[in-house]
């Protein structure tokens, strides 16, 4: 085995040297993160015994005692069981506060369950008695006897819900005279007499509204010849709402003309002679008709222009046809316009005015 040289030992020394000052460094640095991190741990308190301590405070603290600083065992001890205890009571505590909730909220729902149940019980009551209320409203409309014209007696107010289950033109007709309106007008109105017959007159029913605006039934008896224009006149007079004060028969005054004239009543057939004179009225052929006569009156006048007789005399106070007044016919008013259409004539263009009369006839009135 050849023998070390010097050279060798020198080399061996310098590394092992080099190894030695490497081990003390590293040792150093460990050292000094050791020391580093302590400090950071001491500072935030997280060392083992400052951790025994804190646990040791709280659970003085928490036990009710005097905030002291930790002392032996025994204090630690007796702290500890005393948070034990506190925290088992407090957890019993919790326990008893959730079944109290628990109580409380199931009685609560049962609460909630049972009022709703009533209000249910409560809307299904109410809902039976509507239905009930219905089925007995429905029942007394079935029971209801169904409305007929002829319920509607002369100057009866006809309500809207009569007019829609009827029918408007139902409530505008001619039919022939016979049974209980041949009765009402035999031996009053209508005479024996060689110029006219029974059958050639007609019965009419209108519609009208009067002075207040009420929807009502009125009838006249005219000639045949004449009834159909009536009816369309006095239908289109009741879409206007045009206003008439009464439409009953004259026969309601005793065949009076002067009594029916003066009462305001339109009116039509009637057998009679014209007013002083022995000649036939037109009124006797039942051809013409009077409309509002109060408001419109027959004017005889003087020498001198002045009012010397006014029939009806009630109506001496609209003889004046200068001055302006409700239900005045003149040439401008709807009255006037329908009876010229129809080919009427009006007795407001005599010498001797009649501004209440329209009537239709070859024969003049008189003739």
């Amino acid at each position: 085995m050849a023998s070390e040289t010097p050279n060798n030992g020198r080399n061996r020394r310098r590394k092992d040297s080099w190894w030695d000052g490497q081990c003390t460094a590293l040792a150093l640095i460990l050292a000094v993160l050791l020391l580093v991190l302590c400090g950071i741990l001491l500072k935030q308190g997280r060392m083992p015994w400052q951790q025994g301590e804190k646990t040791e405070t709280e659970a003085v603290s928490e036990s009710g005692g005097a905030a002291e600083a930790p002392g032996g065992s025994m204090e630690a001890s007796s702290g500890a069981e005393s948070a034990g205890e506190t925290s088992e009571g407090e957890e019993s505590s919790a326990e008893e506060s959730i079944e109290e909730s628990s109580t409380a909220e199931s009685s609560t729902g049962e609460s909630s369950t049972e009022e709703s149940s009533s209000a249910e019980e409560s809307s299904t009551a109410e809902s039976s008695g509507e239905a009930e209320t219905a089925e007995s409203s429905t029942a007394a409309e079935e029971t209801k006897p169904a409305r007929k014209v002829s319920d509607y007696g002369p100057g009866s107010r006809v309500d809207s819900e009569a007019l829609e289950e009827l029918g408007t033109s139902a409530f505008f007709t001619q039919s022939e005279i016979s049974g209980s309106v041949k009765d009402r007008i035999y031996g009053k109105s209508y005479r024996e007499n060689p110029h006219i017959s029974m059958s050639d007159l007609r019965y009419i029913r209108v519609l009208y509204y009067d002075y207040s605006g009420n929807r009502r039934v009125g009838e006249l008896v005219s000639n045949k010849a004449i009834s159909g224009d009536l009816v369309e006149i006095f239908r289109d007079l009741y879409d206007a709402k045009y206003p008439i004060d009464k439409m009953k028969l004259v026969d309601d005054y005793d065949a009076s003309d002067d009594w029916s004239s003066s009462e305001n009543n339109t009116s039509c057939f009637n057998y009679r002679t014209v007013a002083g004179s022995n000649s036939l009225s037109l009124h006797a052929r039942g051809l013409a008709i009077d409309i509002n006569p109060r408001d419109n009156p027959m004017v005889y006048y003087d020498e001198n222009g002045n009012v010397a007789q006014c029939l009806p005399a009630n109506g001496e106070a609209y003889a004046d046809r200068s001055k302006s007044f409700e239900h005045k016919i003149d040439q401008s008013d709807l009255c006037y316009q329908l009876f010229m259409e129809h080919g009427f004539t009006w007795g407001g263009n005599w010498n001797a005015p009649d501004y209440m009369h329209f009537s239709k006839s070859a024969t003049p009135e008189g003739g």
